[in-house]
């Protein structure tokens, strides 16, 4: 009886330490949108316009269409172009880094690779990007110049768990790590040559 008080005294604190823990999760949750209405507060004042970081790309990207339509846009223009011309070799990086990481992300959910369910909120924020990318296709140019899927080699980037799927197969598979190696170091060196000698390939 002499430690019911002591008890009760515990118990009210595991309670309130209980109740207290979501809240501060949820704290930091409520920082996400905060942050981007602090953002479009500062477009506001310097540009009237909140939303400026969306209306930014609506000159060069179309409306809404149908999810096929952007790679097989692509297949239709890889046929068509020469094979040597700028434009070919955008459509190539692009809708080769879209099919790449298109499977990447199907390995997340199934296969051996797969990830555990609690990590399937990695490969989802991977698919909406790459649905983003299909949904909405980049706007046909002057001069026959047309990557319908423009800049899906720099967005798939951001579908960082392609890469851990990647170094997956690299662990168990030490010749698929050669041959990834063999590739991308070359095509990285290439590409930063380009960009420091002021060229564009990509």
């Amino acid at each position: 009886r002499q430690n019911w008080p002591l008890l009760r005294e515990e118990w009210q604190h595991k309670e309130l330490s209980r109740m207290i823990r979501p809240l501060a999760n949820l704290s930091a949750v409520l920082l996400i949108p905060l942050g981007l209405g602090i953002y479009s507060f500062g477009l506001y004042r310097r540009f009237h316009d909140p939303l400026a970081f969306i209306h930014a790309q609506s000159n060069w990207r179309q409306g809404l269409t149908f999810p096929l339509y952007a790679p097989l846009a692509t297949l239709k223009k890889l046929v068509t172009l020469p094979f040597f011309s700028f434009t070919t070799a955008h459509n190539i990086i692009d809708l080769s880094a879209a099919l790449l990481f298109a499977v990447l992300l199907a390995m997340c959910f199934v296969g051996p690779y797969r990830l555990n369910r609690s990590q399937w909120t990695f490969p989802v924020f991977g698919l909406l990007i790459l649905i983003t990318t299909m949904l909405y296709p980049n706007l046909p140019r002057p001069g026959g110049i047309y990557d319908p899927l423009a800049s899906t080699q720099r967005l798939v980037l951001e579908a960082f768990v392609g890469f851990i799927i990647l170094a997956r197969l690299g662990c168990r598979h030490p010749k698929f790590h050669h041959v990834y190696l063999f590739i991308a170091l070359p095509m990285l060196a290439f590409l930063t040559l380009q960009f420091m000698t002021g060229h564009w390939t990509v």
